[in-house]
């Protein structure tokens, strides 16, 4: 729980100072890409479920439980995808993103930092700059954007982050202007530095810093590359822990790198870490809301009504009998997204025990899966047809997922790897890109049978990037995108669907035809 993690950190931190030169404590990083990425850590619906809710004070309230969380593990600075856009929804990192527009990442990045702020968690801002415009919508590769689109389009969230008090932001893997974004000087130099005037940090990507190897040839070369670039800080990369070669070499001018270390000193002042180098046991911002409860809240306010035909929502609690169908209708993994950590056995509400708790003492629901997420096996469908023949609606659970199985395989950097087709369980988060917006086969002939029994059908989307819907003989009475709504998402789906609350998510992206 978070008093091992300050337990730890601070033994990690008394092991430093005492046996280091200097003695100088050091920075504990965490992933709080939406909540605290840890065991026992509150999970957040997506960013992109976050962007739907049009509203920065509850984002703002919701980062402030989850950074306490992460603070009382002994985590001083938290790594949050606030940058990127959603420029080409096939990017398997679409999930990461706020919105396609400009000014709605700036406003949530600007509560993202807030409300860190509250918890006394600085801030690191993913990913800088452009890395939602690659070609193809393919991570990590080139963009060709002009400097009007990158300043326009691109930065815009970057700047608010850094006017808000970002304490730094992450170099992002793709290239541009023919150079990755870590060896760029023009944009961690010259346009964050000395036209911005930032003076926070600039991280590097996990192992971004060991790819310029091939460029320099040479480790000692890639790692100079990266500071003289504007770099002070790597994950995980070798690279970067030989600049004291470089400097020898004559590859890094000593005022560089005393530069860049000054930067990391001064973020280490900034945060008290002289004074005290380890997080109480308890967080000091003991009076914050429960996050579990805020995420909760921001999944109801992130349901976004796609189309209605009129007469079917709200769902009466009186109808006798609903059959709640789909590959997500009762899992919670496919409601979480990328970026998380295992989650507990039994914990989490799903869309059907959603409804199964919403719904009148004499409405009976039944459930069938109807088809596997990915496929198109169809030999479960004439099932699903069955039940929802005999029933009065049917709301049918469709969309994608970004769960990590025991099975999946990963790069060096986290990343899933695709191979020649999508792992067993996901269909986006990083690493999986797709060239086809559309419904995976299997739950397109799912659609396209229940709705021809000539039940009303309610289809709920559960997925991290808009996907584009069949056109049908006979379309369905609603749709409904609850993104990906976090462990809770269930819940605040049912309560959508019978009219507890109002669907009040605003589309945060285009939906694809």
């Amino acid at each position: 729980d978070a008093r091992d993690g300050a337990r730890t950190a601070a033994a990690v931190q008394r092991y430093v100072v005492d046996h280091s030169r200097l003695g100088i404590p050091v920075l504990l990083v965490e992933e709080m890409p939406h909540g605290h990425q840890a065991l026992d850590g509150t999970v957040l619906p997506v960013n992109l479920a976050v962007g739907a809710t049009w509203d920065p004070d509850l984002y703002a309230d919701a980062v402030a439980g989850a950074a306490a969380e992460l603070r009382a593990c002994g985590a001083h600075i938290a790594l949050v995808s606030a940058l990127d856009l959603v420029r080409d929804p096939r990017w398997g990192r679409s999930e990461e993103c706020f919105s396609e527009d400009p000014y709605l990442a700036a406003r949530m990045t600007e509560a993202l930092v807030e409300g860190a702020r509250r918890a006394g968690v600085a801030v690191v801002l993913k990913h800088f700059a452009g890395q939602g415009a690659t070609v193809g919508g393919r991570n990590s590769a080139a963009t060709e954007l002009g400097a009007r689109e990158l300043h326009e389009v691109h930065l815009a969230a970057a700047r608010a982050g850094v006017a808000a008090g970002a304490a730094g932001v992450m170099a992002a893997y793709n290239e541009f202007d023919g150079l990755p974004c870590v060896a760029s000087r023009y944009l961690l130099t010259d346009l964050l530095r000395a036209e911005w005037g930032f003076e926070g940090v600039v991280m590097a990507d996990g192992t971004a810093v060991d790819r310029l190897v091939r460029l320099t040839g040479d480790p000692v070369r890639a790692g100079a590359l990266a500071l003289n670039a504007g770099c002070d800080l790597s994950l995980w990369d070798d690279s970067f822990a030989q600049l004291g070669e470089a400097v020898r070499r004559g590859l890094v001018p000593e005022s560089v790198l005393d530069a860049s270390v000054a930067r990391v000193l001064t973020l280490k002042f900034r945060l008290g870490l002289f004074e005290q180098p380890s997080a109480p046991v308890r967080s000091e911002a003991v009076d914050l809301p429960d996050p579990a409860e805020l995420g909760e809240r921001v999944a109801r306010a992130s349901v976004t009504l796609l189309a209605h035909g009129g007469g079917v929502l709200p769902l009466s609690r009186a109808v006798r009998r609903i059959a709640v169908l789909g590959p997500g209708a009762d899992s919670v993994a496919q409601q979480i997204g990328d970026y998380t950590a295992p989650q507990r056995p039994g914990g989490g509400i799903t869309v059907l025990a959603g409804i199964r708790a919403a719904v009148g003492p004499g409405t009976e629901v039944v459930h069938g899966r109807g088809c596997g997420l990915v496929g198109d096996d169809v030999s479960d469908v004439p099932a699903a047809v069955a039940l929802a023949a005999g029933c009065d609606v049917a709301v049918l659970v469709l969309g994608g997922s970004s769960a990590r199985s025991p099975d999946t395989v990963f790069d060096a950097n986290g990343a899933a790897v695709t191979g020649s087709g999508t792992p067993s369980g996901m269909t986006c988060g990083e690493g999986v890109d797709l060239a086809d917006l559309a419904l995976p086969a299997g739950q397109r002939a799912l659609l396209a049978a229940v709705s021809a029994t000539g039940t009303p059908v309610v289809v709920v989307l559960v997925q991290g990037r808009p996907h584009a819907l069949p056109e049908l003989d006979a379309p369905a009475a609603a749709v409904v995108s609850a993104w990906y709504p976090g462990p809770r998402g269930g819940r605040a789906v049912a309560e959508v669907l019978f009219g507890d609350v109002e669907p009040r998510g605003r589309l945060p992206v285009s939906v694809p035809r």
